[in-house]
């Protein structure tokens, strides 16, 4: 199943949040009178108002603060989180919105900054590496986002979507026959996935009119990462 940003609470389900989260065991830290899970719970749902009202910017730094505060609580120990499991889905959140609403090199820079955070803390995101990977090919950094999914599909051999996002990296690198045969791994799996048909498209007109890839990766790409964190 495709891992997602952070299903958040809405307005609604959040209403009575106080009552609800009286079941927890308040996590108290000197200082705060609200117990901690109450503290995570509202932040959850205003992030996701803010991403509903379209203010993303601030929707991303309030899901920055959710993964910062959750890593430092130390929610484990009170047996009440997983908390590398919030933080990362909380960074994984922010990286994917930064990835969906900004074109900038900035902006993609820090939804791979994102990206790197989620899976320090869960190597196994399979959908951090495959979005990374995506980022690092929009900013033109075809070797570095071909690590990032060859590891996401080394996890998750049923990927349509690995294989997409590859096939498209292969064809920017050149490698056009490897790329369609991602591209039909990808329909293999998931033959209703716009997304494949979208790139094997792209590929194919850029074969067309002789396309030539990038000799080697460009000065911008120094800074990117091409391994695993």
């Amino acid at each position: 199943m495709t891992t997602k940003p952070i299903e958040t609470l809405t307005e609604d389900t959040t209403r009575n949040v106080e009552e609800a989260a009286r079941t927890y065991q308040p996590y108290v830290w000197e200082g705060f009178a609200t117990p901690m899970p109450i503290r995570i719970d509202k932040a959850i749902a205003h992030a996701h108002k803010l991403q509903k009202m379209g203010n993303i910017t601030d929707a991303v730094e309030k899901w920055r603060a959710i993964a910062t505060l959750v890593e430092d609580a130390e929610f484990e120990a009170q047996g009440q989180w997983d908390a590398n499991e919030l933080a990362a889905q909380a960074w994984f959140t922010a990286g994917y919105l930064l990835e969906s609403h900004t074109s900038s090199r900035r902006k993609g820079e820090e939804a791979i900054a994102a990206y790197d955070k989620a899976i320090r803390l869960r190597p196994e995101h399979v959908e951090a590496y495959i979005h990374r990977g995506k980022v690092k090919n929009a900013l033109g950094c075809y070797e570095a986002a071909l690590t990032d999914l060859n590891t996401a599909i080394r996890l998750k051999p049923d990927s349509a979507a690995g294989y997409t996002a590859r096939g498209f990296t292969k064809g920017e690198l050149g490698d056009v026959k490897a790329a369609f045969a991602d591209y039909e791994e990808a329909l293999q799996l998931d033959a209703q996935c716009a997304e494949t048909y979208y790139y094997r498209g792209f590929t194919k007109l850029r074969q067309g009119i002789g396309y030539v890839p990038p000799a080697k990766q460009g000065a911008s790409c120094s800074g990117v990462k091409s391994g695993h964190s």
